[in-house]
């Protein structure tokens, strides 16, 4: 598994033994790379926690659900969210700790993002068109991928599903558009109901495959247009093929915010592969008659004249 490590107000001695750790990681499987914390996303950081950048870099990763291994004298410094150790561990201690809090973290997450409605309608291959049922406890909605939105009896249970549709446990059921007309009252974009709802689960999606995406068509975003810093991830999916990545460090979005909303635009059914986006075909444009003809040409046809010379240059 390929892995990015960041440091961050690392002291002189313990740089070297974390670069030794992160080549000492493929006695784990983990083909890591490492670099200086950049605020991108990534999978673990390793800081100085009595440093002060280092402290600071270790808050801002901590809030973002990043993967912290808190380096200090007395190995016991930094918040209690994060893993703590000694700044003088041996390299073989520091890539055996790091490996332990990514398989605890893979292992926690796995669950989540099985059941997790918006990754399920973005990954499952069945859900990608026709009609169907998803329910989670009392939420029951009905999606159709041909009208691209999705319906509810009510209004409050339209909102209860929407900000819901991020955790576990979702069930999908094939359902008809007989069944849509007798039941359901109430409708919203299918774009603006996901990423509404990716708002609300922020932090509880994975990384996207690193693929390149691009936008089929522009989202209906809902009362989702005050986001800051939308509209210049959707440009930049506009604007030519692009990796997850990619977009999320140009958009000027935070990291998970940014991964949220491109899960809910692949979910909804705009954010689609490079390769698979539709290319627009320009028509042809016509042959104009040269510049200096253009007046005289007009003076002819308003008075039902033709003019030989412009047939000849056509």
């Amino acid at each position: 598994m390929r892995i990015d490590i960041r440091t961050a107000g690392l002291a002189s001695h313990a740089e070297p033994r974390a670069r030794l750790a992160a080549q000492l990681m493929a006695a784990f499987k983990f083909e890591a790379r490492i670099s200086a914390w950049d605020g991108t996303r990534c999978h673990v950081l390793i800081a100085d926690a009595d440093d002060a950048y280092g402290a600071r870099c270790i808050e801002q990763a901590a809030r973002r659900g990043i993967s912290v291994l808190a380096l200090s004298q007395n190995g016991n410094s930094g918040p209690e969210t994060v893993s703590k150790t000694e700044a003088s561990v041996p390299a073989a201690i520091l890539a055996r700790q790091l490996a332990a809090m990514l398989e605890e973290k893979n292992n926690q997450s796995s669950p989540a993002i099985a059941g997790n409605g918006l990754v399920m309608l973005a990954m499952v291959p069945t859900l990608g068109s026709g009609i169907f049922t998803a329910q989670l406890k009392q939420h029951r909605i009905i999606i159709n991928r041909q009208t691209s939105r999705v319906y509810a009896r009510t209004q409050e249970e339209l909102l209860a599903a929407q900000n819901d549709l991020g955790l576990p446990n979702w069930d999908f059921s094939p359902s008809t558009a007989s069944e849509l007309a007798s039941t359901c009252q109430y409708s919203m974009a299918l774009d603006a109901f996901c990423v509404l709802s990716a708002l609300q689960g922020i932090g509880r999606f994975p990384d996207l495959p690193e693929k390149h995406y691009t936008l089929s068509d522009w989202p209906d975003l809902g009362l989702a247009v005050d986001v800051p810093n939308i509209f210049n991830l959707i440009r930049l999916l506009q604007k030519t093929p692009v990796t997850a990545t990619e977009a999320t460090a140009k958009s000027g979005m935070d990291a998970l915010e940014a991964t949220a909303l491109l899960w809910a635009l692949n979910a909804s059914g705009v954010l689609v592969e490079g390769s698979a986006a539709a290319i627009p075909i320009a028509a042809p444009r016509s042959e104009k008659s040269p510049p200096e003809l253009s007046f005289l040409n007009k003076l002819m046809q308003r008075f039902g004249l033709k003019n030989n010379k412009q047939e000849s240059v056509s």
